[in-house]
């Protein structure tokens, strides 16, 4: 049975803040200890030990410490292996795919039925067989796609629903012409007034932002197989020359080293990490 890769890591120290990043593997982060909150898409999450988040590969997400102490937490970056079924990736990953960006991604230990998920996130950090780490990634996924429906009966918690209703816009329009002033007038707020929100919640520009989204939306389409140059096209560039320059400064190779990578058969996981 191979169906994940999976990288399990537990971590005590005192890390600086983050900045806004993404990455491209889905990520379970488990809060265990400190004075922090969590930005998803600019939803903002005040964290209590035993807490649990769930990111999906395209939401940009980042932790702020609010006070200087221990700040221990449980990260798990997985990805599904090539050939994957899709029934078989939804039946695990429905929490995390069939729901809008930045919206139920924190679990408390009162959604879960057991009290299973706690060991199952240890024995993934502990275990060196990766069929083992695989099968208590699988019971993780379970219990959270069984805490799934809980979750969504309450609202979800947002400090900024504008930041929340734009991101997601631009999610879904990330082809058609987009700038501050576009989404402006879609919104009905000021460039100034938008551009405080998402600086305060996401930690980045709307461009920022914009720009980040688009190259990694034509990273996942060169990675199925679309051609460079008509890849970026379907993600708002309408110069290859830019896109070129772009996509090599965020993802350090080039959109033709990309395709030609993602078809190596290579057992070991590499995480990729993409700061806005």
């Amino acid at each position: 049975m191979n169906l994940f890769q999976v990288r399990a890591v537990k971590l005590d120290d005192e890390t600086p803040n983050q900045a806004p990043h993404i990455h491209n593997e889905y990520e379970i982060f488990c809060f265990l200890a400190g004075d922090a909150m969590y930005s998803v898409e600019g939803t903002i999450y005040r964290l209590s030990p035993g807490d649990i988040l769930v990111m999906k590969n395209s939401e940009i997400h980042n932790l702020t410490l609010r006070k200087k102490s221990p700040y221990k937490r449980i990260t798990v970056h997985f990805k599904p292996v090539e050939g994957i079924s899709q029934d078989m990736v939804h039946t695990f990953l429905s929490a995390f795919i069939d729901r809008p960006i930045g919206h139920y991604n924190l679990y408390s230990s009162t959604h879960f039925q057991t009290d299973q998920w706690m060991y199952y996130l240890n024995k993934m950090c502990e275990e060196t067989n990766t069929i083992k780490q695989q099968v208590y990634l699988m019971a993780l996924l379970q219990e959270i796609s069984s805490s799934f429906p809980l979750l969504k009966e309450k609202a979800p918690s947002a400090d900024s629903d504008i930041v929340n209703k734009v991101t997601h816009y631009i999610d879904r329009h990330l082809a058609d012409p987009l700038n501050l002033d576009v989404i402006c007038q879609r919104f009905f707020t000021s460039e100034a007034q938008l551009t405080r929100n998402f600086k305060k919640n996401l930690g980045a520009t709307v461009g920022d932002y914009i720009l980040t989204k688009r190259l990694v939306l034509a990273r996942d389409l060169i990675e199925m197989g679309e051609k460079p140059t008509t890849a970026h096209l379907k993600c708002g560039f309408k110069d290859y020359s830019s896109f070129y320059r772009a996509y090599k400064k965020k993802f350090g190779c080039s959109p033709k080293t990309t395709k030609s990578g993602t078809h190596t058969t290579n057992a070991v996981f590499v995480e990729r990490t993409f700061e806005i």
